[in-house]
């Protein structure tokens, strides 16, 4: 809501109007997020309707998790009966903790470098680090702190921005009951910034759909104009995991002429890996001269779902046998 509200104020409402409506926003927020923080555990349904009504789901009936079909109610219920429980998926989804998980797999390879890792703001030595790097917060999703060389830098701003980062976490992931998020220790994490093949800012994202193990789809980004906030604008396919275009599946995706990396099958090899511990997960890579690099792992992904695509991943996703998954869950340790 706060994005939709900058994009279409950004020129006709004045700065401090817009800053007083944003506020306003997340004091909501917030009190709707204490509201759920009590409640979510013992009213799982009524959440997920709200959380349907909040994230504006197209849906091809109401949301009905005690008779999980469709791919965002599944998604759903492996979130409030398992991922929230699971101590391996907290350690997973947090971007400083997953390594050990990478490295477990055998695949400390494709780890991106590591400048340092804190526990606030205040601890950040900023003078040694190197010229250009990426930031962002352990648990966080979007925000990030992009240094790169003989660009005009302002550390101020990046503290307050990862202040407001941190902030931000303690109280988002209530409103959209993913309590496995703020399960683990927050930290504020830099690693080498990466540059993009085609000389876009960003670097170009390969997500993998990963259903039991089995990677099946490939949503890809490039030419992001800005980190984790779609009005910047980015071009964006969905694929199956043979390339072919489903665009179909998924709202704002476009067909085009896809780039394949020449490590594909070894990107296609490293999901399978990745997500042959979870019923469904998206394996975000990127790739840099021609070597794949780990992005994160995404356990509730923000997907721009249409009805097809509601009904064909639904499919994917079998509950039958969730016995053996909250055992593995709960036994590995990092």
């Amino acid at each position: 809501m706060i994005k939709e509200l900058k994009k279409k104020a950004k020129k006709i409402i004045p700065s401090k109007i817009l800053q007083i409506r944003i506020d306003y926003i997340e004091q909501k927020n917030k009190e709707k997020a204490l509201y759920w923080k009590e409640r979510i555990e013992k009213e799982p349904q009524k959440h997920a309707e709200f959380e349907m009504k909040r994230t504006k789901q197209d849906l091809i009936r109401p949301v009905d998790i005690n008779d999980p079909i469709f791919f965002n109610e599944k998604m759903l219920w492996l979130k409030y009966f398992l991922y929230n429980k699971s101590p391996l998926v907290a350690k997973c989804y947090n971007k400083f903790e997953v390594r050990k998980y990478i490295q477990s797999k055998g695949l400390g390879d494709i780890l991106n470098d590591l400048y340092g890792a804190w526990d606030n703001v205040r601890d950040i030595e900023w003078d040694k680090l190197p010229e250009e790097y990426v930031m962002k917060v352990s648990n966080g999703w979007a925000g990030h702190i992009f240094k790169r060389k003989n660009k005009t830098f302002d550390i101020n701003n990046a503290k307050k921005q990862l202040v407001n980062s941190m902030e931000r976490t303690d109280y988002m992931f209530y409103l959209s009951g993913d309590l496995f998020a703020n399960k683990t220790e927050q930290k504020i994490v830099c690693e080498r910034l990466l540059h993009s093949n085609y000389g876009y800012e960003f670097p170009e994202d390969y997500k993998f759909y990963c259903f039991h193990g089995k990677p099946l789809y490939l949503e890809t980004m490039k030419n992001r104009k800005v980190d984790g906030d779609s009005s910047g604008g980015y071009e964006v396919m969905f694929l199956d995991i043979d390339l072919n275009d489903r665009c179909e599946l998924e709202k704002g995706t476009q067909a085009g002429m896809f780039n394949k990396p020449k490590c594909y099958e070894k990107m296609v090899d490293i999901a399978r890996k990745l997500s042959e511990d979870f019923p469904f997960v998206r394996v975000d890579l990127y790739v840099e001269s021609d070597r794949p690099i780990f992005g994160e792992l995404t356990f509730t992904p923000n997907h721009e779902q249409t009805r097809e695509s509601l009904v064909e991943l639904g499919r994917l996703i079998d509950l039958s046998d969730m016995g053996k998954y909250k055992s593995l869950l709960n036994k590995i340790e990092l």
